[in-house]
């Protein structure tokens, strides 16, 4: 076989003129034509590939309602908080799972405000905002022909109760499963379904960003919290934690030496519709409410056996308005004690399944299942530590400098789970990533993205309480220490959805069935909610792998006219996990 060899083309000004033989007579044809011939080549063989690719290999989809937020976006309205800076997206098209779903109208003010999901800041004016389009996707059409999809992948399919539809969800059930969800939590063939950390990252929801610090916000409270010797630095909208460890860095005081913890404490935004409720063991001797004392936010439930006994409820936090109204009702020290609780509860409430991405009014379930992650940077032979909590159990990780190990230990015994030789890379003057993640009862550890172990999974009750306020926090022993882009982030909950499959009892999956899930579980119309809950195989339309171009509206002015022109959006280019 004689070898080919693909030099690159000689400068087309260089190039002499071609000659060519018309009616018997040379001439010469100018090179500029072959330039231009073979860009006209060039384009229709482009076509042509692009022509091929898109009827053989590739679909593309656009989204147009949000039940994969905020993943994948449909319509919607890109906003950028006022306070923090936040940019985040608050939907404009929805599926339709519930009632208000559907609902055209929402109550006043629910479609030209929105609510900040990082800081919280309520009544962001969106009215004016342009209408985006959603997330163009191109999807690999034989992808599931190669390999059945997996639990967690993301599938464009056929709607089953309407086949001209194209939707996007996550698989959640395979075949021959039997799924149900169950607090939050999905569950197949009653084990409860856990996430690789890949997966963990693929759909875990920011609850606060420390670069996205608020400025200029009397009401803003802070978010982590430290113990003495813990400052804060902000630099560009920036907050960096530093640590001083003072004397207690000297070999004499080591082992008398406490953890220093920098503790998270979430605290309710305006717009939050968690229920906080106290218990009122007596009312004073003559005190009656009006016959509709209070309306929402707050309402009294009279206990059915002793009247004089009962339940004060708040939805959202008590603003001073309804604190002052609650106080005049009567003077008893009691009853003004359990005001007072009612009031700080309030506050500060267990992380939500909020999406900023939603409407307003839409009932929010406590999440336990959370992931932090940050950068360390230890400056002695120290002690590193984070401590988490999903309501059921409490872990803490802990990194020791001086004796090379990183261990995982359940607080309760202080029982060793997992331990491993400590990463270098923490060690270093820029210190390591850190993700830890308490999700899907497993404990899971990343050092600048390596797991130095396995997951640690507990089996544990399914339904809680109470959460705690203070779910997670991060300590330092016996050195100076700073910490850095700290995020912390929720799973996804699973809602009841419409209930009609696999939430009151375990759905059964045929061999070529699967259950699908949208992660915006509040509004999302999937297996939960249809008429039967199972999608077949052959409705399958393949794999997502990139959102392709994405676009914003922008405004092109001239003179006093003013149109809305659509520009690229290369910063939404991603692929799909």
């Amino acid at each position: 076989m004689s070898a080919v060899i693909l030099q690159p083309p000689s400068d087309i000004h260089d190039a002499p003129a071609e000659r060519v033989t018309v009616a018997g007579k040379p001439i010469s044809r100018p090179p500029g034509l072959l330039g231009a011939r073979a860009a006209m080549d060039g384009l229709a063989c482009l076509a042509l590939a692009v022509l091929m690719l898109r009827s053989f290999l590739v679909e593309g989809y656009m989204i147009s309602t949000g039940s994969m937020a905020p993943a994948l976006y449909g319509y919607h309205k890109r906003v950028v908080c006022p306070t923090c800076g936040e940019v985040f997206a608050r939907g404009v098209a929805f599926d339709g799972s519930t009632a208000f779903a559907s609902d055209e109208d929402e109550p006043s003010g629910g479609r030209a405000h929105a609510t900040c999901p990082n800081c919280g800041e309520a009544a962001i004016g969106v009215a004016d905002v342009p209408r985006n389009h959603g997330d163009q996707l191109l999807v690999l059409k034989h992808a599931h022909e190669l390999r059945p999809p997996q639990r967690w992948e993301v599938v464009v399919f056929r709607n089953p109760e309407h086949a001209t539809q194209a939707f996007v969800k996550r698989v959640a059930g395979l075949p021959g499963e039997r799924v149900q969800v169950i607090d939050g939590d999905l569950f197949a063939d009653g084990e409860i379904c856990r996430k690789s950390l890949a997966n963990q990252r693929a759909m875990r929801i920011p609850v606060f960003d420390t670069d996205r610090v608020p400025y200029n916000s009397e009401s803003w409270q802070p978010r982590w919290l430290g113990d003495a010797g813990w400052k804060t630095h902000d630099e560009g909208g920036r907050r960096t934690f530093a640590f001083s460890s003072g004397d207690a860095s000297d070999s004499e005081n080591r082992e008398s030496a406490r953890v220093a913890w920098l503790s998270y404490h979430h605290h309710a935004p305006a717009e939050t519709l968690f229920e906080t409720s106290v218990r009122v063991a007596r009312l004073p001797l003559g005190f009656e409410f009006p016959d509709s004392p209070l309306v929402e936010p707050v309402r009294f439930d009279a206990d059915p056996v002793d009247g004089a006994a009962g339940t004060l409820t708040a939805i959202g936090p008590v603003n001073d308005a309804w604190e002052h109204r609650l106080r005049d009702l009567s003077a008893d020290a009691a009853y003004q004690a359990a005001v007072t609780e009612l009031v700080q509860r309030s506050h500060r409430l267990p992380i939500t399944d909020a999406y900023a991405y939603n409407r307003s009014h839409v009932t929010q379930h406590a999440v336990g299942d959370l992931m932090v992650a940050f950068r360390p940077r230890l400056k002695g032979e120290g002690v590193f530590a984070v401590e988490m909590t999903d309501g059921r159990e409490r872990f803490r990780l802990i990194g020791d400098a001086r004796e090379r190990t990183l261990s995982l230990r359940r607080t309760v015994g202080d029982e060793e789970l997992r331990s491993a030789e400590l990463p270098s890379a923490l060690l270093s003057d820029d210190g390591a990533f850190v993700e830890m993640s308490v999700m899907d009862r497993q404990v899971l550890v990343a050092i600048d993205g390596q797991e130095p172990f396995a997951p640690w999974t507990f089996d544990a009750p399914a339904s809680l309480e109470q959460l705690a306020t203070s779910p997670v926090r991060v300590g330092i022993k016996d050195s100076d220490a700073s910490v850095e882009s700290l995020v912390l982030y929720r799973d996804v909950y699973y809602t009841r959805g419409r209930a009609r499959n696999g939430v009151d009892q375990p759905y059964a999956l045929a061999d070529d069935e699967y259950f699908v899930l949208g992660d915006n579980s509040p509004v999302s119309l999937d297996s939960r909610s249809w008429a039967d809950g199972a999608l077949k195989r052959n409705l399958l339309l393949g794999k997502p792998f990139v959102v392709h171009l994405p676009s914003r509206p922008a405004t092109l002015r001239l003179g006093d006219r003013r149109w809305t022109v659509r520009v690229p959006d290369f910063g939404r280019m991603r692929y799909i996990r």
